[in-house]
């Protein structure tokens, strides 16, 4: 069965459904030809897409970089300027016209690109985290490290996880990062070296490097970054700002307070003392205690914000905890909605 008929059956058994990559994956690891002689299921092929998420940290969810909508001339020239060097950079020029014969791609060739040479390239390498006995010492060599003596992996001695190489890529009319696994030794592990490289010297997003390298495509370099860090609980999310010091104070207040505005559905008003202080008690609370039992402990140790009623008690940790856990109401799934409207 083609995997595009059997996407459906395994995305009911994810979280989420699953990306172009991950499907690649499947086809290229062999799991296909396991699903179509009957050694393995739709929920089976499910809990190898888990396994390789939580050992690559969900790919395809990384976001691009948020737009803060500030025009900049400065920024817009040092990009070109940028980018012009790099074109001469001597590892562009011989990648270009070894892996795309001279000749740019054009963004919508970019993605079927990368999945045509993904397959020219062969599966993905999975490599394996091993522990080192401490007997063990690392030599090198022209192909990588060498344990001495070498590590017999085995029911005594097994690997403790997995992991891929993952080439990240912008993807049209997406507001996400995209990633796909290479293969070592491929031409996509060349790029995703090369992408890396760039980055590093120059500040660039890998995904955009990547954009850079196959079609020309100028990485930003705006006044104003402004990154996304989603986590769970989003309590703890982060906005981070990197900043270029010609940016005026007014226009830096102004781009940050139309994402916040987007992130936050209503106003935050900072916790009092007494509900932070509240909040932070019945967290170190035994959890099989009663909310009577608290109250006569909170009584005890904060005789100044004394209860007489359990039920205003009660609605006040609620309310505090909600406050201090969810402020102004954060919410990241609309953020994505305008990243990508953005996108389009």
């Amino acid at each position: 069965m083609m995997i595009q008929t059997l996407r459906k059956d395994i995305d009911r058994n994810l979280p989420r459904p699953m990306s172009d990559g991950e499907c690649l994956l499947l086809e290229t690891q062999g799991h296909l030809r396991r699903f179509e002689q009957s050694k393995i299921g739709a929920a089976g092929l499910a809990d190898i897409v888990t396994q390789w998420r939580e050992a690559v940290g969900n790919p395809d969810m990384v976001p691009m970089r948020y737009h803060s909508g500030i025009s900049d001339q400065r920024s817009a020239a040092i990009e070109k300027i940028v980018a012009q060097g790099a074109a001469r950079d001597q590892e562009v020029v011989s990648f270009r016209k070894t892996a795309l014969r001279g000749r740019l791609l054009k963004p919508p060739e970019m993605e079927s690109w990368i999945q045509r040479q993904s397959k020219k390239d062969g599966s993905a390498t999975n490599y394996l985290r091993i522990p080192m006995p401490q007997a063990v010492s690392l030599g090198i060599n022209d192909r990588g490290l060498v344990p001495e003596p070498p590590i017999i992996v085995s029911g005594d001695w097994p690997a403790v996880g997995e992991d891929f190489e993952l080439l990240d890529y912008p993807k049209v009319d997406s507001a996400w990062v995209h990633r796909i696994p290479v293969a070592r030794g491929g031409v996509l592990q060349k790029l995703l070296f090369l992408s890396k490289k760039l980055a590093g010297k120059y500040g660039w997003q890998c995904a955009q490097t990547t954009g850079f390298v196959l079609c020309g495509l100028p990485p930003e370099i705006p006044s104003l970054k402004m990154d996304v860090r989603i986590a769970t609980p989003d309590v703890l999310s982060r906005v981070i700002l990197t900043v270029d010091p010609t940016l005026s104070p007014s226009e830096l207040a102004s781009a940050y307070r139309g994402l916040r505005n987007r992130l936050m559905t209503s106003r935050h008003r900072p916790l009092q003392e007494k509900k932070q202080t509240l909040v932070v008690f019945m967290s170190s609370r035994p959890p099989d205690e009663t909310q009577r039992e608290s109250m006569a402990v909170w009584n005890k140790d904060y005789a100044k914000w004394k209860y007489k009623e359990i039920r205003n008690f009660g609605r006040d940790v609620a309310a505090a905890r909600r406050q201090l856990l969810n402020p102004g109401h954060l919410s990241f799934s609309s953020f994505s909605k305008v990243r990508q409207a953005q996108s389009k």
